[in-house]
């Protein structure tokens, strides 16, 4: 005879949550477990450490390639 601790809804060792903040419920309203997540500090980045010139060019790069990119798709009329 199977014990009441056998239910599906009791034990149930293959269940896998999708998102994180339900595992996390559960694990601290079931079993007490309580995960110290480290966050990373969230601050922008310090100006002085950033190559403002680099930067520039770099974006200067990206959109001219992007601008010639949609000028590529709309003579050959393949969208965008």
């Amino acid at each position: 005879m199977a014990s009441p601790n056998d239910s599906p809804s009791k034990n149930v060792p293959n269940k896998t949550y999708i998102q994180e903040k339900r595992c996390s419920n559960h694990e601290v309203s079931v079993h007490g477990i309580i995960i110290q997540e480290h966050d990373p500090v969230r601050s922008p980045p310090n100006p002085r450490n950033e190559d403002g010139i680099f930067s520039y060019y770099h974006n200067i790069l990206k959109y001219g390639l992007l601008l010639r990119d949609f000028q590529n798709t709309t003579k050959e009329g393949d969208g965008g």
